[in-house]
């Protein structure tokens, strides 16, 4: 009795707590519109699929009456779980990897759930109003697999492209499920949905954390993460300071939503050229910082691969602004990283105010005769 108890209120306290998040992500000011759809559903669909588990067990050996209604909540149970791991991917992208042939798998582990409501392939209740797992119920924990996994190689890519390393909190979380579901397949202890409330709203925190450090439009490093990483910063490295020439008559001549596409050009360039190496972040409005620990004897070869790529963007947009550039290579051990940040600043503009700002794709160096 106390068991059932504990249970109940488990889950009842879980669907509650999905629900205050529902709520909660109206607040977050960090994520778009379509992102708090996504999530909210994500927090609503673990709501629904705990209760209806929940309702699944409150059933089992009862009235033969209420087999219908328990048939009808275990079909929404395993239709709806497979659909989480896609979810959540969405939740971190609009443009999940893989993500149609996830929802394929689990549209067509709907279609399977329906057919054994009539056929008991993946589940069916019996006669005494008792649920029990078909022989295909494999099908089941597989589309659940399928999912999660599209979900794990979607929040790895996302992290990448923000600069973080999110494969420890994934590993930790996808452990933290095993447990969840260990506990339950072996001690027989319902705790599921509880733990995988508790992995939603930690995921959903640990990707606030990180969308408060990227810059909307660049999806760079912001201000406040650079100040971060700066101020811990400990060993040797390279920073490199970036500024778009004339970017403010671009700006009025060409409009904002050119100003913007310039921005996330040059961007997409440091991004794809540095952070491999570093990492890369927007300081300022039309000012970037690069901060290397790896390659740091490379850096004029490095510089060549971004002059390249700002080239190729160059020859399809021909008005594209050039950039000017300052580097220092330090050791905190010796200088002051914010000594080290003020002369790489101070050749950056020295490139600029001397007329040094047009790369040569071959030199990668800023050469006179800048337009």
């Amino acid at each position: 009795m106390k068991e059932a108890q504990y249970y109940t209120a488990a889950i009842g306290l879980t669907v509650l707590t999905m629900l205050l998040m529902v709520f909660a992500v109206d607040f977050n000011v960090a994520l778009d519109k379509e992102r708090k759809r996504i999530t909210r559903l994500v927090f609503g669909v673990i709501a629904v699929t705990s209760l209806c588990e929940w309702s699944g067990n409150m059933l089992n050996n009862g009235p033969a009456s209420l087999i219908p209604l328990h048939i009808l909540v275990k079909f929404m149970e395993l239709s709806a779980a497979p659909f989480l791991g896609l979810l959540c991917g969405m939740s971190l992208s609009p443009k999940v990897r893989f993500g149609k042939a996830a929802a394929a798998v689990a549209v067509l582990n709907v279609c399977a759930e329906l057919a054994s409501v009539f056929t008991g392939w993946i589940f069916f209740v019996d006669e005494q109003n008792v649920y029990h797992h078909g022989e295909f119920y494999w099908f089941y924990t597989v589309s659940c697999i399928v999912c999660i996994a599209v979900f794990l190689l979607e929040s790895l890519r996302v992290f990448k492209r923000y600069q973080q390393s999110g494969g420890v909190l994934l590993g930790l979380l996808t452990l933290f499920l095993l447990v969840g579901i260990g506990v339950q397949t072996v001690l027989e202890v319902k705790i599921v949905w509880v733990t995988v409330g508790m992995a939603a709203i930690m995921l959903y925190k640990f990707y606030g954390d990180i969308i408060q450090q990227v810059d909307g439009l660049t999806e760079l490093i912001n201000r406040w993460g650079y100040e971060h990483y700066i101020s811990g910063f400990r060993g040797k490295g390279a920073i490199l300071f970036f500024d778009v020439d004339h970017f403010k008559q671009a700006n009025d001549t060409y409009g904002h939503a050119f100003g913007d596409a310039c921005l996330q050009a040059v961007a997409e360039s440091i991004r794809r050229t540095f952070a491999r190496y570093g990492r890369c972040f927007r300081v300022g409005g039309d000012e970037f910082c690069v901060v290397l620990e790896k390659r740091t004897d490379e850096v004029e070869l490095l510089m060549r691969s971004f002059a390249a790529e700002m080239q190729k963007r160059r020859d399809s947009q021909p008005h594209l602004p050039r950039v000017s550039a300052g580097c220092v290579i330090f050791d905190t051990a010796r200088k002051n990283i914010y000594d080290a940040i003020a002369e790489a600043d101070k050749e950056m503009y020295k490139a600029k105010w001397k007329g040094r700002g047009k790369e040569n794709p071959k030199t990668g160096r800023y050469e006179k005769n800048q337009t």
